[in-house]
């Protein structure tokens, strides 16, 4: 469980954390209004990053720092319940643990999303079932036993049916472009994009596609988290029209790439190593023999 934390931390916080200050200076440059601008900064930074971890949402800000904040802070909550549900892994025998942190996260996961349903909080825990139906997929197509293939294809399933029941319970009103939304057009598009997404998470590319595909996944995240500052950046500095929209996506790009080479790239190495090790916090607790293996099988080889 240690190791799996630690290698999802290390996943997210350190683009997320640089992101989120860049953000702040350009709020402070562009944006502030008043004094005491680099002492509210340094809040803004410490309040967005404890937003990625349930039960904070009582810690106010002045300014939104980023946009998908609550798909990030989505997507932490599922990590730290996969990282409890994997506390059961030394009582259940070795073909069932797999099966059991699934179900035992989907049941979690699950309750969340009807707390919000039932207490109609339309709080970030309404998302959950597309983070789930995109895990859901993933595993789906790249677990080797049939059986938990079918078992997350029918929690998948059953994501998608919350996915179906958030966008009927979403107001009408659309919050950023200020008109009525149809609901039904929305919702046929979903349906839409599900049938795509789910085309292309069982395709099987080899070649210079593969590669293409794989710097495409790679450049993903980044450009998840730093198309924002970007794009208020263009906002603030640049005539609105075509033009600057597609010089906003360009610089985006650029943006993501940069942080991938100078940031993502070297964390890989670290990843690596928490993920062949087996992280403990208990001085009293000796290694066990996956732990010997795992630190031999890092070390170079030396030449023949």
């Amino acid at each position: 469980p240690w190791a799996f934390l630690a290698n999802r931390a290390v996943r997210l916080l350190p683009a997320v954390a640089l992101v989120i200050t860049l953000t702040a200076m350009l709020w402070a440059v562009f944006i502030a209004q008043g004094d005491d601008v680099v002492a509210r900064s340094a809040k803004l930074v410490v309040v967005s990053l404890a937003h990625l971890f349930p039960l904070t949402r009582g810690f106010t800000s002045e300014y939104e720092i980023l946009g998908v904040m609550w798909a990030l802070r989505v997507e932490f909550t599922f990590y730290l319940v996969c990282f409890l549900a994997l506390f059961a892994m030394p009582y259940l025998t070795a073909p069932r643990r797999q099966a059991a942190v699934i179900v035992l996260g989907a049941i979690v996961l699950t309750a969340l999303f009807v707390f919000d349903c039932l207490r109609d909080t339309q709080s970030m825990l309404r998302f959950i079932p597309y983070f789930v139906f995109g895990v859901g997929l993933y595993l789906a197509s790249h677990l080797e036993s049939r059986a938990l293939a079918r078992l997350v294809g029918v929690i998948a399933a059953l994501a998608f049916v919350g996915m179906l029941v958030e966008q009927t319970n979403r107001s009408a009103f659309h919050e950023a472009a200020g008109f009525a939304r149809d609901r039904l057009a929305q919702t046929l598009i979903l349906v839409l994009l599900v049938a795509l997404f789910a085309a292309l998470s069982c395709m099987r590319v080899g070649g210079r596609l593969a590669r293409i595909d794989r710097a495409l996944g790679d450049l993903s995240f980044p450009l998840y988290v730093a198309h924002d500052p970007v794009i208020v950046f263009a906002a603030l500095c640049w005539t609105p029209g075509v033009p600057a929209a597609i010089a906003a996506a360009g610089l985006a790009l650029v943006a993501a790439w940069l942080l991938y080479v100078g940031l993502e790239r070297p964390l890989m190495t670290m990843r690596t190593r928490i993920r062949k090790s087996d992280i403990r916090f208990d001085d009293d607790v000796a290694p066990q023999p996956a732990t010997a293996a795992a630190t031999v099988e890092l070390r170079p080889r030396a030449a023949a």
